[in-house]
């Protein structure tokens, strides 16, 4: 079998916060992704706006990349708001055999030929379960499994279906055909979530839904290819070894608090390199710091020409 090509769909709001952690993502990939990088094409959805005249001298550091920019339909975003940014990256018509749906909020820091080559090989959709039941925000009214029943039921499902897998959206990989079977469906998934409940995970909901609907066959990965480093599981990683921390391929910096913010953090150059001064960081903090200084020095230097 062939090396498989990839395309590494990203969505963003057109914020300068966004576009930043976009720069240090695809040159994290540029330096530590291998020959897979020279296969790969990376596809930014931007919600929320439309391009101006001064978008491309806005963002020049884009022109060293493999990097097309998309804007969302304005109805779907009139009608879904920055949930139509994560689905209508399933609604493309792909050039590659294989596609990659990451968060922005990510960096990578290891080879994902392997895992890129597993889903080609098998046909599977794979991604990394969620740390938690989407509906935890809801769960004084009803138990998670009622409210999956409900979903399931508005959706057309049997009651007898079972609870269908349930991934983090930061990390989602399969063939070109088989994200093509989830965009055939995705909204309309998503507006048969909205109708039972408004929840922040419902963009997950959806692709839960589309999975099952169209009966695609799935696998799992462990936490090295979406190490969700969030302030809420820093505990939860307090005994990870240094042999686990290096053998992690993609971090995930998502969260609002705790040691590495990604709204404070990665607004420009300058805040990284803040960040990358800090002392007294737990183990964890440290050892994510130590692979985001590869990059940032990478960012800087080809400023500076």
């Amino acid at each position: 079998m062939n090396k498989p090509c990839l395309e590494v769909h990203i969505p963003i709001s057109p914020t300068d916060n966004f576009f930043n952690m976009v720069h240090y993502l695809v040159e994290s990939f540029r330096q530590l992704g291998g020959e897979l990088y020279n296969q790969t094409k990376f596809v930014i959805t931007v919600g929320e706006g439309v391009p101006n005249k001064k978008f491309n001298k806005y963002l020049t550091w884009a022109n060293d990349y493999r990097i097309e920019w998309r804007w969302v339909e304005k109805n779907l975003f009139a009608k879904f708001n920055y949930f139509a940014t994560a689905l209508q990256r399933f609604r493309y018509s792909y050039e590659a055999d294989m596609v990659l749906m990451l968060d922005a909020d990510m960096l990578i820091t290891g080879l994902l030929d392997n895992i890129v080559e597993r889903s080609q090989r098998t046909q599977c959709f794979i991604g990394k379960p969620a740390e938690n039941h989407p509906f935890w925000r809801k769960t004084r009214e009803f138990s998670p499994e009622i409210w999956w029943m409900k979903v399931l039921q508005n959706a057309g499902f049997s009651e007898k279906e079972s609870i269908p897998p349930y991934f983090n959206l930061g990390f989602l990989l399969a063939p070109s055909s088989i994200m093509r079977k989830i965009g055939s469906t995705i909204f309309y998934e998503m507006e048969k979530v909205n109708e039972v409940v408004e929840i922040p995970t419902r963009c997950q909901v959806a692709v839960s839904l589309a999975i099952l609907r169209h009966q695609i066959n799935y696998d799992e990965v462990n936490l090295k290819y979406n190490f969700l480093c969030a302030h809420p599981l820093q505990k939860k990683y307090k005994n990870i070894t240094k042999s686990e921390l290096r053998d992690i391929k993609v971090w995930h910096y998502a969260g609002p608090k705790g040691q590495i913010q990604k709204q404070r953090d990665f607004i420009n150059p300058k805040t990284v390199e803040k960040f990358l001064r800090k002392k007294n960081l737990n183990h964890v903090s440290r050892h994510f710091q130590k692979r985001l200084r590869f990059v940032h020095r990478e960012i800087v230097q080809k400023g500076l020409k």
